[in-house]
């Protein structure tokens, strides 16, 4: 279906506003935070040293390089241009200082974005929407506060988000090889994203298998079985990625690169919670269908109910871990949820049935 004029003049107009808005803010946040801030105390020195061709590494630093290789990079097609424009203004000089690499971060987000409204316009005829809709939809993404925040600094979640998302796009569009090699560049920014890679590669294979939801496990692993060679083929590249990630898990000893001191494994039973209660609210309207549904599945089955109801309210007493570095920088916006409202184990009690929403 071919846009309209005026469809076309919307996405145009909104277009232009969303980037001056994203400059405008990016001026103020570098005029009032012009320093290295929270964890760019780390990351932007690593990536000057990376922009400088010295790998010497901060042991303070948990995530792989994908962020310094990528910088190092865009900072030397930067520095081509700057070079450029000196024969015109000899005072024109790139360094990487963290205006210049800030900026990186805000472009991945607007790379982010049109990635998502592909993926959006892709499956437009399985949802019944309309350009509309999808741009309403890129936008709510794109606002969420979680990560909106870190588009204005020199962080790895921008660059991990761009590949898992681009990494989702290609599998929907049944390219999984291509995909498999997004995934890796998005573990390769923060390793949390392994998650989402193994995530992305079970959707695709049961899409592939055209497997309905509400099929019984038996019955999808017959039909895997059958058809096994086939996925491992147009899969290996995402077995790769896992296997390559299990093997740095156990040739290191830990998750983390630096720092492993702070970061040992444990199990974070609550977080499974922190997260569902996250896509509740970021869903708005869409949650009230679903918490009608298992309200009525509660009533019509108390026992399992009561089962579900303790399951949680014990992983919210429990398993609910404090990270020390939470504790310390009341600069994030969990430092706040988990002080007045997460740590005492009677206000958590009450986001049990946000458990039942799904």
């Amino acid at each position: 279906m071919m846009r309209s004029p005026r469809t076309r003049t919307l996405l145009v107009v909104v277009s232009v506003l969303l980037i001056l808005t994203d400059v405008i803010l990016a001026v103020y946040v570098n005029r009032n935070v012009p320093e290295p801030y929270m964890d760019e105390i780390f990351h932007i020195p690593q990536a000057a040293r990376y922009c400088h061709y010295d790998s010497t590494w901060d042991p303070m630093i948990t995530t792989f390089p994908g962020l310094y290789y990528l910088a190092f990079i865009y900072f030397h097609v930067v520095a081509f241009g700057c070079r450029f424009l000196a024969i015109i203004s000899p005072v024109i000089q790139c360094i990487p200082t963290p205006v210049i690499l800030r900026f990186l971060n805000l472009m991945l987000s607007w790379a982010t974005s049109i990635v998502v409204s592909l993926i959006l316009k892709s499956e437009r005829g399985q949802r019944g929407s309309g350009y509309v809709d999808d741009l309403l939809g890129t936008l709510w993404i794109r606002y969420l506060p979680v990560g909106f925040l870190y588009n204005f600094l020199f962080y790895t979640d921008a660059g991990s988000l761009f590949f898992l998302v681009a990494a989702r796009w290609l599998v929907g569009t049944r390219r999984p090889r291509l995909a498999a090699l997004c995934g890796a560049c998005a573990v390769l920014f923060r390793q949390t994203a392994v998650v989402w890679v193994a995530y992305l590669a079970i959707w695709g294979i049961l899409r592939d298998l055209h497997v309905d939801p509400r099929t019984p496990v038996a019955r999808v692993l017959r039909r895997l079985w059958a058809e096994l060679p086939e996925v491992l083929w147009r899969y290996f590249g995402f077995l790769l990625v896992g296997l390559g990630f299990a093997a740095f898990v156990l040739a290191n000893g830990s998750l983390t690169l630096g720092d492993q001191a702070h970061h040992p494994v444990s199990f974070h039973g609550a977080h499974l919670l922190y997260f569902a209660l996250f896509l509740c609210l970021s869903h708005g309207a869409r949650v009230f269908p679903l918490a009608r549904r298992a309200l009525q599945a509660g009533i019509a089955q108390p026992a399992r109910a009561v089962a579900v109801l303790v399951c949680v309210a014990g992983l919210l007493l429990c398993g609910s871990i404090g990270h020390p570095y939470l504790l310390a920088d009341n600069r994030h916006y969990a430092f706040y949820l988990w002080k007045d409202i997460l740590r005492p184990a009677a206000p958590g009690v009450p986001l049990v049935p946000s458990r039942l929403i799904r």
